[in-house]
């Protein structure tokens, strides 16, 4: 049997220790396992339905009050309890712990004093577990050399946070919420300073608080502040909120303050709020008054700071981001910060000048609290991380009945007699069900092993991931949640959770849990090209271009990678036509050689000099032939086709080399760098035809991509195993296409040496050249993938309006031996062909 919790703490709906405990009170009663309370609950405070739900609890309450009555002065054993113990700061327990130890004894803290001398270690030391409420008290408890620790952060109820339509009670004001008990820890004085400022620019804005606080003493803390003059006063037993506000300068046309808020009101007020600030200095917990507040959907902006980064989640929140030291004498307040009065400000204006962008903002914080800070999710998680940690390491050889129960016997773990298994195996079976295909079955046996072990965060993700398998999406999603409630840094469970979202079309919660993952895990690839293709299929290219690029990893061939990162990262800048008008005129260097391996061509290399002249269009601009390794005649031809075309045979500047493929490659590249840095080239190899308008085309692909093709690569359409291109999968690349005037485009991850650039992207990109075109053989591949990993594009047309010549490489749908056949005709009008 699982043992009863017990609690020392009251249970209440006016503060956060008495919703901790109202809240996972509820939970054990629906588990059948109704928690010992060990201090009179404050039942007139619940809300009617959760005060019929728990009013059981009270007479074991009564009885256990009678039996301390009984035993004046002694402390209680509650042999068949774990009794969670409310500790302050400095660990410091309430008096319902000073009569009661159970089997296991857990301390239950959020605190802000972050002082641990030897008195608060020792204190400290006394819990068989301690479980917190943000990152930032674990890691302090961690550096201090604790390891039981367990995290659940707080939550909200969706049921009591029904959001009416606004009343317009404060007509068209910009209203300005800020709650939270008065003191200097909570910045209220930050708040004030700020608004003022604000105000005196936007007379239209309004500060409406809940600021009242019961405990007067710390309220008066206040008076530490730098910020406002006056500290606050205490007037019947209160502290004078008004009063205070009105002091440092706030008046009634400008300042409202609503004292207590009941559960019933705070929707009602929020509802009329068009932003809520917390520049509180230190939060150890993750400050329920923010979490309700962006659950209504209001505009949030936050100090980033201690508790507050586990509601940093993607773009959900403003944060103020200027955070310094706050004054610490005695080691009190390690990782609290000082917000900047002037950033808060700056904060506002952006709420007020864009509200159509504040309420996106407001709506998507809403999605996120609503689905995954609830006080269910709090309850599942807290019970979970509150049990034995002994549990989660079951040896081989430990029957589950020897601790809390074997799983159920099952037809999925094989009917028959009743069987005992560890948990260890049992887990091994769900795996290896989900892994055969034989999800049913799988999501039986994770669910009777849930059902003994609640806090093991691979049952849970193995559920997620079997009904994420069944296309059962929303379901994951809530499986998911529960696993981050336990677990709430491991980046995996946040990218299962986005794989659900984007099932359901929840595409901006998709990309805030793939960003949290890669927030948490920034070498994870996996996660990093999950948030870039998502961000690609949402037309958002800068964080494709970033995700994607952050994808590939460091080496420079990652081509199964990169076939992703391509067309998806810079779709954008190509269709907006962001690299700006190419008039040209189009300048060509052609390379040429007679030596090389003979190959068969569906052209001699004088038909394709003549179609390129033909199809090339008007040609104001330089051309230079660089003749390799070529021969006298080849020479002659050249010098007779500028005669034919331009009809003077020096129409062409000739260059003759002995260089060799690269090495020519990198002469006809350094003749391009001696031009200006906003011309155009046309790098030609001597066995391409082109389509009539190609060099229009072509001016047109630079005002869109940084390099352009018009081959079409035959090898883009087939399966690396059927002697396709590396970068392909599933018979043809992941792409985007865009139209022009003239042609469809898409993107590619590779082309040949033979392409147009602009000499300033070319000069650029001269190392990378340097490195992968300067041997015999230039890797045209290479130096593709890796510009690419630059952020660099490369565009084509679809068809293909160009061809390499070889007859299995042709650019698919386009009669290319008819073109060739024309070429050759008007070639053998003029004379012989040189081969």
């Amino acid at each position: 049997m699982l043992p009863q919790l017990a609690f020392t703490w009251q249970l209440s709906e006016i503060h956060g220790w008495g919703l901790v405990g109202v809240h996972t009170a509820l939970y054990l009663v629906e588990q059948d396992r109704p928690p010992l309370l060990l201090e009179k609950p404050l039942m007139s405070s619940l809300r009617p339905e959760n005060r019929a739900r728990l009013q059981p609890l009270v007479a074991s309450y009564e009885q256990t009050l009678a039996l301390t009555e009984q035993n004046p002065g002694k402390t209680l054993k509650l042999r068949e309890c774990d009794v969670m113990h409310a500790l302050g700061n400095g660990f410091v327990p309430g008096p319902p712990s000073q009569h009661f130890q159970g089997r296991r004894n857990i301390g239950v803290i959020a605190y802000e004093d972050t002082r641990f001398d030897g008195a608060i270690l020792e204190r400290a030391r006394r819990y068989d577990r301690i479980v917190v409420h943000s990152t930032y008290n674990r890691k302090l408890l961690e550096d201090q050399g604790f390891t039981n620790i367990g995290c659940a952060l707080q939550g909200i109820d969706a049921s009591e946070l029904v959001v009416p339509p606004p009343s317009g009670r404060f007509g068209d004001r910009f209203v300005i919420f800020s709650g939270g008990k008065l003191e200097f820890r909570k910045g209220q004085d930050i708040v004030l300073a700020a608004f003022l400022r604000f105000h005196a620019r936007h007379p239209d804005a309004l500060l409406v608080t809940a600021w009242q606080n019961a405990w007067t003493e710390v309220g008066m803390g206040m008076a530490e502040s730098t910020l406002v003059p006056h500290p606050p006063r205490v007037r019947d037993n209160r502290i004078d909120v008004r009063s205070w506000a009105f002091e440092n300068g706030a008046d009634e046309s400008n300042f409202l303050d609503l004292g207590f808020l009941g559960r019933h009101q705070i929707a009602g007020v929020l509802a009329e709020c068009h932003a809520a600030v917390f520049p509180n200095r230190c939060e150890g917990a993750t400050n329920l008054v923010a979490m309700e507040a962006m659950a209504c959907g209001v505009p949030v902006i936050l100090s980033a700071n201690t508790g507050h980064m586990d509601l940093v989640v993607g773009d959900v929140c403003l944060t103020l981001d200027d955070q310094r030291p706050v004054p610490d004498r005695n080691g009190s307040r390690v990782g609290w910060g000082e917000s900047s009065v002037e950033e808060l400000v700056e904060r506002l204006e952006t709420l007020y000048a864009d509200r159509s962008a504040a309420k996106a903002r407001g709506a998507r914080a809403e999605r996120f609290i609503r689905g995954e800070r609830t006080w269910r999710a709090f309850a599942e998680a807290f019970v979970a991380v509150s049990g034995d940690p002994a549990a989660a390491a079951v040896s081989d050889s430990a029957p589950a009945d020897r601790r809390e129960g074997p799983a159920a016997p099952s037809p999925a773990m094989g009917g028959g007699a009743p069987q005992t298994m560890t948990i260890q195996d049992a887990l091994a079976l769900a795996h290896g069900h989900r892994d055969a295909g034989r999800l049913a079955e799988a999501e039986t046996v994770y669910r009777q092993i849930l059902a003994v072990r609640a806090d093991l965060v691979p049952v849970r993700l193995g559920i997620a991931q079997t009904l994420l398998l069944q296309n059962r999406a929303t379901a994951a999603l809530a499986a998911y949640r529960s696993a981050i409630a336990l677990q709430p840094d491991a980046a995996e469970l946040h990218a299962g959770a986005g794989n659900a979202h984007q099932r359901t079309a929840g595409y901006r919660d998709a990309a805030t849990a793939f960003r949290r993952a890669v927030t948490l895990r920034p070498d994870w690839l996996e996660g990093w090209k999950a948030l870039g293709n998502l961000s690609a299929l949402g037309g958002d290219a800068e964080t494709a271009i970033e995700g994607l690029r952050r994808s590939t990893g460091q080496g420079p061939h990652q081509p199964v990678r990169l076939s992703d990162l391509h067309c998806a990262l810079s779709s954008h800048d190509a269709m907006a036509g962001r690299r700006g008008p190419c008039a040209g005129p189009l300048n060509v260097i052609y390379r040429i050689s007679d030596g090389g391996y003979p190959k068969p061509k569906i052209a001699d290399k004088r038909t394709c000099l003549r179609n390129f002249l033909q199809t090339v269009g008007p040609l104001p601009g330089r051309m230079t032939v660089v003749a390799d390794n070529c021969h006298d005649e080849t020479v002659v031809m050249i010098e007779r086709e500028a005669a034919e075309h331009f009809g003077r045979k020096d129409a062409i500047r000739i260059q003759r080399t002995s260089l060799g493929n690269g090495p020519s490659w990198i002469h006809a590249r350094d003749l391009a760098l001696e031009h200006d840095d906003a011309e155009p080239f046309y790098f030609i190899e001597d066995d391409y035809l082109h389509l009539p308008g190609a060099g229009a085309t072509l001016l047109e692909g630079l005002e869109r991509a940084d390099y352009v093709s018009l081959y079409d690569h035959a090898d883009k359409y087939k399966a690396p195993a059927l002697a396709g291109n590396p970068v392909v999968s599933h018979g043809g690349e992941v792409t985007r296409l865009i139209l022009t005037a003239s042609s469809h485009w898409k993107f590619t991850t590779s082309t040949t040496m033979t392409f147009a650039v602009r000499v300033g992207t070319l000069r650029q990109d001269k190392p990378l050249f340097d490195r992968f075109t300067s041997s015999r053989h230039p890797d045209d591949f290479a130096v593709f993938i890796n510009l690419i990993t630059r952020g660099r594009t490369v565009l084509t047309t679809v068809p293909g309006r160009s061809t390499h010549g070889e007859p299995a490489l042709l650019s698919p749908l386009v009669d290319w031996a008819a073109v060739a056949a024309a070429a050759a005709a008007a070639v053998a009008d003029v004379g012989e062909t040189v081969r």
